[in-house]
């Protein structure tokens, strides 16, 4: 990768065209006999018959979780509860970490409990995330920590799991995950911190130079920044804030007049859950789970408010919604929405129809789809919503 920082020339296979690119910024294109190079070059490669292609940009990921969950026990691979365990009795650290577990396909055919995690570490904070992240499951230990017990009530777009004596179980779902605690733990920023040049190599090893962070605060925007200031930040960053950050106006307006490789460019909002968690919301019921029709994470009222803010300080807004139910408060939210020029997004969009299509058209909404979930949730998509729906 290190090319793409420097001054060179580039010609095709055939020995026609040639290529000016300075400081990674194609110059200029033109026919070999026509061209007229500008100084001297540091080098000239031939790619023998190889192909040179721009860099990748990522339209939606969470680069700061990639990055804090590096080094964390991946769970991906396992195919049961009584595998996960034995994955996570191998970290030895004070706070443990796993994540990209799929219940779908464990042969218990169940999300763990914290009797599960406890079987595990009792005395050292567990936390597990579903690989949609919009489940976690902790043990006794870190509920004990976060502060939530059989009191505890559920909060606004999120589900706190119970047991059936009502204390809870340590299923943690959508607003209930408890970030806050997360982004506070100093494991976690440690984690962050030395994590971050390992992660950034991985995605320029696949070729990536301009990735998203969609939804971060601005204590992780600062980590961005100050890797900028070094001069170590070899990608871009396009990051999008959390709703939180609209309570600091001015520094928002601040924030997205300075960088040149990290830039604030909108606001991250949430309409929904997801269908691995069953919270993605639906005008009709899960095929799999009579009675539930998802969350709404965000209240419509809320959700126009946030896009009113958001465009009164110039960003794009980003919502994240997966189900018929929650695109349709995503939209009408945008409907709110004057200015086009900043092309609002709708994040996942799973679950559509024709009306639901015909309105993002008018609306001039930008869909921004993810293939991967067509491997991720294919396999289980039909039980959860149907076969007229899937």
């Amino acid at each position: 990768m290190e090319i793409l920082f420097e001054n060179f020339r580039l010609y095709d296979r055939d020995d026609i065209w040639c290529m000016e690119i300075r400081g990674g910024v194609i110059e200029s294109l033109s026919k070999k006999e026509h061209f007229k190079g500008r100084g001297k070059f540091s080098k000239i490669y031939d790619l023998k018959e190889n192909y040179l292609l721009p860099g990748f940009v990522d339209a939606h990921m969470h680069f700061s979780a990639l990055v804090a969950l590096f080094s964390a026990i991946s769970l991906r691979e396992c195919r049961s509860i009584e595998e996960m365990k034995e994955r996570l009795k191998k970290d030895e650290s004070d706070f443990v970490i796993g994540w990209g577990f799929d219940h779908e396909l464990f042969k218990e055919k169940r999300i763990p409990t914290r009797e599960d995690l406890d079987e595990v570490f009792k005395e050292v904070s567990i936390i597990i995330f579903r690989l949609d992240g919009h489940i976690c499951v902790v043990n006794s230990e870190a509920l004990k920590i976060i502060g939530i017990d059989k009191n505890t009530e559920d909060p606004e777009g999120g589900h706190i799991g119970r047991s059936p004596d009502g204390s809870p179980n340590g299923i943690l779902i959508d607003n209930a995950i408890p970030s806050k605690y997360l982004l506070e733990n100093p494991e976690m920023m440690t984690s962050l911190a030395q994590d971050f040049f390992k992660a950034q190599e991985a995605l320029l090893s696949m070729g990536l130079t301009s990735v998203s962070d969609m939804g971060i605060d601005f204590d992780t925007l600062e980590i961005y920044r100050t890797v900028e200031r070094a001069g170590l930040l070899k990608i871009r960053i396009n990051a999008y804030l959390t709703e939180e950050c609209l309570e600091a106006k001015e520094k928002i307006i601040d924030e997205m007049q300075r960088g040149k490789l990290v830039r604030v460019r909108g606001l991250k909002l949430f309409a929904d859950g997801s269908f691995g968690a069953s919270t993605g919301a639906l005008f009709e019921e899960y095929s799999d789970d009579p009675g539930n029709t998802g969350i709404i994470r965000t209240p419509l009222g809320t959700l126009e408010d946030f896009v009113e803010q958001a465009e009164e300080l110039g960003m794009q807004v980003a919502i994240h919604a997966i189900g018929d139910r929650g695109l349709f408060n995503a939209l009408s939210a945008l409907s709110k929405a004057r200015n086009k020029e900043l092309r609002h997004r709708v994040e996942h969009v799973q679950l559509v129809n024709e009306d639901l299509l015909d309105t993002m058209k008018d609306l001039g909404v930008v869909a921004v789809i993810q293939p991967v979930f067509i491997k991720s949730d294919s396999p289980w998509a039909e039980s959860r919503l149907g076969k007229e729906r899937v």
